[in-house]
């Protein structure tokens, strides 16, 4: 039994090594999505500005 659990840490430290470096990269992509997830909420708000900005120029 012994002997099974201490295969299986080995493992999971030898899956822990794969993945940490992917999990730290990610980590430093998350801020960059955020911004950009930000940017594609107002975008439809920026765009009617836009409109509603261009209509009033029609009107003048």
């Amino acid at each position: 039994m012994s002997g099974y659990l201490m295969a299986l840490l080995k493992q999971s430290e030898k899956d822990i090594s794969k993945t940490l470096p992917l999990f730290l990269q990610a980590q430093r992509i998350e801020p960059q999505f955020a911004s950009m997830k930000a940017l594609a909420t107002l975008r439809p708000v920026i765009i009617h500005i836009q409109l509603i900005s261009d209509f009033t120029w029609l009107l003048h």
